[in-house]
């Protein structure tokens, strides 16, 4: 049985949902991907389907195409896979199968077993080890692309021009401006009309509006909404200060008060450069739905861990003052 290279094949899920799943993972990657690359899916049956990336797609990306298949972002299925290319390190040259271990807490990682079934690990960054204890063998899949009756083409788009950019950052944009929006609208109507629950709507302000940033990740990927949320973080910090000073609520509330309206500026000062950096590392943006991906999870836990580390710290000095 002769295999296609960058073949995966899956049992479970629809045709619907795989298509959608692979369109997304082409936009994702749309910026490295060569708009000559070709992608077809193809139904076998009902629950049966094989979809074949373009040959000139390397390991790193092809392993990025299976794991995204296999846990797709906002895309509900149960599925099982192998996949099919030719190595390019380590057993390079040689045919191997591509799978993802159920059993591997770090779910990031995909595995290749060769026909002559030596086991290697590859991790999210490309760098792989060999496994020496796998039970996994080489198998060849049970349907076959002939079995097929007709399949759908998909191409990466063209490089997003100066208009799309534009659009994209010009949503952004308009979505930031709804959430500051709302945010002053509260804040101006807890100050004239709310003096008895002055502290509750001040604190659901600040912790909300940091909360919509981390939730809202895809916005900040936009420089100029960056900018504008980070602008916004400063006035609510310079707001708590003024509340912090001339607030006639309990000292209590108003410590709380003023380590909340701080923390949506500290979370962006971290946010960017934390997010340089992860995108160095693995070559693709974090991504908040996938909190229980390895890398993904890692990424929160830094972000949020340094910022309430960074506002304990704050207090701790801030009782040292006379």
């Amino acid at each position: 049985m002769e295999i296609k290279q960058n073949t995966i094949y899956i049992t479970g899920g629809t045709y619907a949902l795989l298509i959608k799943a692979l369109e997304q993972w082409i936009e994702r990657y749309s910026d490295v991907l060569n708009p000559d690359f070709i992608f077809q899916i193809n139904p076998v049956s009902n629950n049966k389907h094989i979809i074949i990336a373009d040959k000139r797609l390397d390991n790193k990306l092809f392993f990025f195409l299976v794991n995204y298949i296999k846990f797709p972002i906002k895309i509900e299925y149960n599925i099982s896979l192998k996949a099919y290319t030719i190595l390019e390190s380590h057993f390079t040259g040689k045919e191997a199968m591509i799978f993802i271990n159920e059993n591997d807490k770090e779910s990031d990682n995909v595995y290749a077993t060769t026909t002559d079934n030596e086991v290697l690990k590859f991790d999210f960054r490309g760098k792989s080890k060999q496994i020496n204890n796998s039970d996994v063998i080489f198998t060849l899949p049970d349907f076959k692309l002939s079995d097929s009756k007709h399949s759908k083409i998909i191409k990466p788009k063209e490089k997003k021009n100066y208009k799309t950019n534009d659009n994209n950052e010009s949503s952004a944009s308009f979505q930031l401006n709804i959430i500051i929006a709302i945010c002053v609208m509260i804040l101006i109507a807890t100050a004239l009309f709310s003096h008895k629950n002055f502290s509750l709507y001040n604190v659901l302000v600040f912790f909300g509006y940091g909360l919509l940033l981390f939730g809202e990740y895809e916005l900040l990927q936009h420089p100029k909404a960056y900018k504008k949320a980070l602008v916004f973080s400063v006035i609510l910090a310079i707001y708590g200060i003024i509340l912090l000073l001339t607030s006639h609520t309990d000292e209590k509330d108003k410590d709380i008060i003023f380590y909340l309206s701080l923390s949506p500026v500290i979370f962006l000062l971290y946010q960017k450069p934390i997010r340089l950096k992860f995108i160095a590392l693995y070559g693709k943006e974090p991504i908040i739905e996938r909190l229980n991906k390895d890398s993904d999870f890692i990424y929160g836990l830094v972000l949020l861990g340094l910022t309430v580390a960074t506002l304990y710290l704050l207090s701790l000095v801030v009782t040292l003052l006379p």
